[in-house]
C-alpha cells in the first residue's frame, strides 16, 4: 500500500472529504489531497503531515513506513477523533514547539512555549535518528537559511538535550542561545586556544568564533540529531 493509498484509507476511515481533511491539517484545499492519493504527489509536508498524524491519532511511521495495521475503531464525529486508528504499543511522545523563546539574564536562558505533543513509533526514532535513547527529545523549527542546504528554512529539528550528551561534538550541529539569540550552527572545537567556531553550512554567511572568554555569555542547549525538511 502506497502512501496515498494510506491517506486515502484514513479519510475514508474518518468520513472525510479531500477538502474537509485538507481544510482540517491547513491547507487551502482538496488539490494536495488529491494529488496525493493519485500518486501525482509523493506525500504531505512535515508539518502537514504531522498536524495530520496529531489531529487524528495516527502513527506517523505507518503513514510514512506503512508497518502497522489499522485498528477497527468507528466513531461518528467526523471532526474530532479521538480513538486511536493505530497501534500506540511501541509510541513515544515528544513535544514539539512552535514558538522559542530567549532572554538574557547573566548568560541565557532558553523559554519554550506551547508545546505541541506528537507521538511517534519508537523504532521511528531509532531508525531516522539513530537514538537508542531519547528521554527529553523535542523538536524546533529551522529559522532562516544559514544552514543550507543541510537544514532548509522550516525544517523541523530534533533536538536532544545537551544533558544527554557527554559533551560538545566536533563537527556536530548545535542549538545554541548567544547574545539573546537562538542559533543552529555546526560547532567546531580547537583544542588549542579552546575556541569554539560557530559554522554556517550557508557559504553566504560569516562564521562566528567564541573565544574563551565569550563562551559564559552562550548556552549549548542540544545537538540537532535529525531534521525533516518540507516537500
Amino acid at each position: 500500500m502506497s502512501y496515498g493509498e494510506r491517506l486515502k484509507k484514513v479519510r475514508k476511515k474518518l468520513r472525510l472529504t479531500q477538502n474537509e481533511l485538507a481544510k482540517s491539517i491547513g491547507l487551502k484545499n482538496k488539490q494536495t489531497i488529491s494529488d496525493i492519493e493519485n500518486g501525482k504527489q509523493q506525500r504531505l509536508s512535515v508539518k502537514n503531515e504531522l498536524n495530520f498524524c496529531e489531529k487524528y491519532n495516527i502513527d506517523i511511521f505507518w503513514l510514512q513506513m506503512g508497518k502497522f495495521n489499522m485498528s477497527t475503531s468507528n466513531t461518528n464525529d467526523s471532526d474530532r477523533v479521538k480513538e486511536p486508528y493505530l497501534d500506540y504499543a511501541d509510541s513515544i511522545t515528544l513535544a514539539y514547539y512552535p514558538e522559542v523563546y530567549t532572554k538574557m539574564n547573566r548568560g541565557s536562558y532558553l523559554s519554550l512555549q506551547n508545546a505541541k505533543p506528537i507521538s511517534f513509533s519508537k523504532k521511528f526514532i531509532e531508525l531516522h535518528l539513530g537514538l537508542a535513547k531519547y528521554k527529553d527529545i523535542f523538536i524546533i523549527d529551522s529559522v532562516g537559511e544559514s544552514m543550507e542546504p543541510t537544514l532548509k528554512n522550516g525544517a523541523l529539528l530534533f533536538v536532544n538535550p545537551i544533558k544527554n550528551e557527554e559533551g560538545v561534538r566536533d563537527g556536530s550541529i548545535y542549538m545554541i542561545i548567544c547574545d539573546n539569540s537562538m542559533l543552529v550552527k555546526r560547532v567546531l572545537h580547537n583544542p588549542i586556544d579552546k575556541t569554539h567556531t560557530l559554522i554556517s553550512d550557508n557559504p553566504t554567511h560569516d562564521d562566528i568564533t567564541l573565544a574563551t572568554f565569550e563562551e559564559s555569555g552562550c548556552d549549548f542547549i542540544g545537538r540537532v540529531v535529525g531534521s525533516f525538511n518540507k516537500i
